[in-house]
């Protein structure tokens, strides 16, 4: 599970990328997508809300996320 500041929109179960300074690539498919108190959301909408959702990849603090659109 990984905790994640949203900046710009993106919705579940669309693909994304996550990338960052280690230049490895990850594409995925976030399935459930929680927001801080817990609640199941499916789209992430609101600039620096904190959420959470589970990979199976260890990721690192600096890595980003972008969903094609």
């Amino acid at each position: 599970t990984v905790t994640i500041e949203q900046r710009n929109n993106f919705t579940i179960k669309k693909p994304i990328e996550i990338f960052g300074p280690n230049g490895k690539l990850i594409k995925f498919k976030i399935k459930e997508l929680y927001n801080k108190n817990g609640e199941l959301v499916e789209v992430a909408n609101h600039a620096q809300e904190i959420l959470t959702f589970k990979i199976d990849q260890e990721l690192t603090n600096m890595d980003m996320i972008r969903q094609k659109k």
